[in-house]
């Protein structure tokens, strides 16, 4: 009877045993899967550098390329014009844009143009004395004086003695006298050196003009400049003669076609931008019009394009080694408001595709590709 009662116990203590270490297996599984599930999940992508050209979206304002502020230099009664004097009126070129009178300045010029040819025929009789080998050139010069022309050149003095004898008898002060009076007399008269609009029109057919009173603006509506400031780092990869395609930002779907004509030499201090200047040729564009001009730099080399929210104290990405995070440096090469193009990792390397919360250098994560 012992003897079957020392079996059963130890039976007993068999089955306890077993019992005890099961349990015991089963709560290490929970453990270990909570450690597991404690580990943040990573997805990550395989670096691939490449050689590609960067599109740089940059927005400005035209400005009319061809742009003139009418201000008279004379004085006189606005008289006549091809057109209406309004704003919005288009001229060709060579149309009359405006006409002051000059009745009384003309006047006054054919009045000095004939003293002036009295002064020279009273030098004849000398000339011919002292200077018989230029009097020949003078005589014509006096036979084909016209006053109602513009002067012509005086004829060359042979020596530095007939020089001075005109000098004296104050022919040269009264002929510059006499061009600088033609030079005044075209300004009461302007022509459209380009076809374009009057954009603005400050007075009206019959109003007296005074000296430095603004006239308007004339405009060539078919040629303009468009100024965008683009990062300094990027400058050097921006050629003038580049084309760039130009979009109007209230309509994407129009279209322009510029080209880069200018680049400024100096860096805003501020905002360590370069100016560049497009010039644009469509007569449906208009001055004042915002645009986003799309310029493409010349291929750069080994680079590689991330989402902007994987940059890390600005210069710096997480790549993953034996599942444990890592920071590297990367030059910063172009930025933009979704992503970044940086220089500086290896092809292979693996990085994170999409940012882990709460990460910190030397993190353990579950890498997921």
């Amino acid at each position: 009877m012992r003897k079957l009662i020392s079996i059963f116990i130890a039976l007993v203590m068999i089955a306890l045993a077993i019992f005890i270490a099961i349990m015991l297996i089963n709560r290490k599984k929970p453990q270990m899967t909570a450690l597991k599930k404690s580990m943040p999940l990573a997805y990550t992508e395989i670096v691939k550098n490449k050689d590609m050209p960067v599109t740089i979206p940059a927005s400005g304002s035209l400005v009319a390329k061809n742009k003139i502020q009418l201000f008279s230099e004379v004085q006189g009664v606005f008289e006549e014009s091809d057109k209406d004097f309004r704003a919005g009126e288009k001229f060709a070129k060579g149309d009359l844009i405006y006409k002051l009178n000059s009745d009384e300045f003309y006047t006054n010029l054919l009045a000095q143009k004939s003293s002036f040819q009295n002064l020279i025929v009273s030098i004849m009789p000398d000339i011919k004395l002292d200077f018989p080998d230029s009097f020949d050139n003078w005589e014509n010069y006096i036979n084909e004086f016209d006053i109602t022309k513009p002067l012509s050149d005086l004829p060359k003095p042979l020596t530095d003695k007939e020089k001075r004898f005109i000098a004296a008898k104050n022919i040269y002060t009264n002929f510059y006298t006499i061009k600088n009076l033609e030079i005044k007399l075209d300004k009461y008269t302007i022509y459209a050196p380009f076809d374009g609009v009057l954009t603005i029109a400050n007075v009206n057919p019959g109003t007296l003009v005074r000296p430095g009173q603004s006239m308007g603006e004339f405009v060539d509506t078919g040629v303009y400049e468009m100024e965008v400031s683009i990062n300094s780092a990027l400058a050097s990869k921006i050629e003038v003669g580049d084309d760039v395609l130009v979009q109007n930002l209230e309509k994407v779907e129009e279209e322009f076609h510029g080209k880069i004509i200018r680049k400024n030499a100096k860096v805003d201090l501020g905002s360590q931008t370069v100016n560049i200047y497009i010039e644009l040729r469509n007569n449906n564009l208009k001055e004042g019009m915002y645009l986003r001009a799309l310029l493409k730099s010349k291929v750069l080399k080994n680079i590689y394009q991330i989402p902007r929210n994987l940059l890390v104290n600005q210069n710096e990405v997480y790549t993953v080694n034996d599942s444990v995070l890592q920071l590297q440096s990367v030059e910063l090469v172009y930025q933009n408001a979704q992503s970044v193009i940086v220089r500086g990792l290896e092809d292979g390397q693996t990085i994170l595709s999409k940012p882990v919360p709460k990460a910190f250098e030397g993190l353990k994560v579950s890498v997921s590709n």
